[in-house]
């Protein structure tokens, strides 16, 4: 499996109230004009977060055009997996490998309270199953190299290792 997805994250832009619907949707209004050279994308925005869907377009262009668009906070690539717990391990152990360092966290969120395993107890899970299926990594929660950040949803698991912050560019 490789990065097929961007998840772009608004910070504060969501927690405007009445208006913000139409200001998450003037941002994917923006984000769909800066990226028109890349007909396969897909934008689907969220109220907290949105993803473009590459379709096999180059993330790296995308990424560079991510980082000039205002109203982002930050962004990541991330792969997209089913709700199952081993299709999460591997996937995380893919992500893992694909970086480069000695340390890593795992950072477990799970907006979908109906998986049955804990944030807690899956960032156990995944830590241990990266430890024994790696080799020369170790777990460092306050300073790694890596954090292998999970989020399981509703609709899928999003796994993500780097964390793009955007320019400070204004209109």
């Amino acid at each position: 499996m490789i990065y097929n997805h961007i998840l772009v994250r608004y910070g504060e832009l969501a927690l405007k109230g009445k208006n913000r619907k139409s200001f998450i949707q003037i941002l994917k209004n923006n984000v769909e004009k800066k990226l028109n050279d890349y007909p396969n994308i897909k934008v689907k925005a969220r109220r907290d977060h949105m993803y473009i869907l590459l379709n096999g377009e180059d993330y790296e262009a995308i990424l560079e055009k991510c980082k000039d668009i205002f109203g982002i906070q930050s962004f990541s690539l991330a792969m997209k997996i089913e709700n199952d717990q081993e299709k999460i391990k591997e996937a995380a152990l893919e992500a893992l490998r694909l970086e480069s360092g000695e340390t890593f966290k795992v950072t477990c969120k799970r907006p979908n309270k109906d998986f049955p395993i804990g944030s807690q107890d899956m960032n156990q899970i995944l830590g241990g199953h990266l430890l024994s299926h790696t080799d020369g990594w170790t777990v460092d929660v306050h300073q790694p190299d890596v954090e292998l950040r999970v989020e399981i949803r509703h609709d899928a698991t999003y796994i993500t290792s780097k964390k793009y912050k955007v320019k400070a560019v204004f209109p």
